[in-house]
């Protein structure tokens, strides 16, 4: 029991390989934990699906990298990402990205957000030879689910991606459902814009959410977490020198949804196995994922030798190091900042 609860609360960001890692075997044996062959994702071209509009000409330069793709045997780079979908069976957009990483040669587990919003560019030609472009991040994982976000991750940011999990807003919300909720402290924004959502979005609970402390149900907190509108208001928090800090855009966003992921795994470190015990359950039917049963059982041993003790967190692009910086619309980075953005990266995950 001991190290079960040391593995929810040491990877707390880390969604999926905290709450598979007690399923995992007895689903194994029962047939529903398999393993995503990801050379079978198929990419979409140009005009099938709805993309974000390419980018002006004028912004537009070739992605070049002075080294090779970085990578290291001791330091596993896990792609979470969080689909829009709402069964398996759907691709959807990728809603939030984080790289999750287990740090064995320093000890250390980190995660990293990837704006949705930034603009990158996606490598390769469809099938009729158009160029995919310049698009926005997310867009990566609409055209060709996860292997296609990888590589355009690896291509843009130099960096090695070992593996991935994608959980969809269905999973997301039956957790948060199955321990009761959970106590968020809403602004007096966050509260208006709950109320203002409508009952697909936010639930029939929005009615009541208020200033101040409330009990978020699954639909009212996903909204929350997704929420980077002006109407919900910034981010607030206080800072290590107890400084006020606020955050808009999708830096607020992505700022809610380590702050809900964080209270769950809070609350689940409190719950009774037979809960917790559901809950992967749970998981394993609802999250795709290409990490086999012989490198999960790894990963977790990695991480509960590691501690709990602290996760880094890192958001790329790093603010100033993008424009318009005001515009939630998109995030681009000139070259140079692309390098910045770049460099701080490999130095966050590898420490080289």
């Amino acid at each position: 029991m001991k190290t079960f609860k040391v593995v929810f609360s040491a990877i707390s960001i880390m969604l999926v390989i905290g709450i598979l890692v007690v399923g995992v075997y007895v689903n194994y044996f029962l047939g529903q934990y398999t393993v995503d062959d990801i050379r079978k994702h198929f990419r979409y071209d140009l005009g099938e699906i709805d993309m974000e509009d390419d980018l002006n000409d004028d912004l537009k330069y070739d992605i070049k990298h002075d080294e090779d793709l970085l990578e290291d045997d001791q330091i596993i780079n896990v792609l979470l990402v969080g689909s829009d979908a709402y069964t398996t069976n759907e691709r959807g957009r990728s809603d939030s990205m984080m790289i999750a990483t287990i740090d064995m040669k320093h000890k250390k587990l980190k995660v990293t957000s990837l704006l949705r919003d930034t603009y990158v560019e996606l490598p390769g030609t469809d099938s009729k030879g158009n160029k995919y472009g310049w698009r926005k991040l997310n867009t990566a994982y609409a055209v060709g689910d996860a292997a296609f976000l990888i590589e355009t991750i690896e291509h843009n940011f130099n960096i090695s991606i070992d593996k991935y999990a994608v959980v969809n807003f269905t999973l997301f919300r039956n957790i948060i459902d199955r321990i009761g909720g959970i106590d968020i402290k809403l602004t007096a924004d966050e509260a208006s814009y709950l109320r203002g959502r409508r009952e697909d979005e936010a639930g029939p609970n929005r009615h009541n959410m208020k200033e101040g402390w409330n009990t978020l149900d699954g639909w009212c907190a996903l909204e929350y977490a997704r929420a980077r509108s002006y109407l919900a208001g910034p981010f607030i928090y206080t800072d290590e020198n107890g400084d006020e800090v606020k955050l808009t855009n999708d830096y607020a966003r992505t700022a809610r949804q380590r702050h809900v992921l964080e209270t769950i795994f809070n609350k689940m470190k409190n719950e009774d196995i037979t809960t917790l015990l559901g809950i992967a359950e749970d998981c394993m039917k609802m999250t795709r994922t290409n990490i086999t049963l012989a490198e999960l059982t790894s990963y977790v041993k990695s991480v509960v030798s590691i501690g709990a003790d602290g996760i880094s967190q890192l958001q790329i692009p790093m603010k100033g190091y993008f424009y318009p910086n005001e515009n939630p619309a998109y995030l681009y980075m000139s070259e140079e900042n692309l390098k910045i953005n770049v460099s701080k990266l490999k130095e966050f995950i590898f420490e080289y």
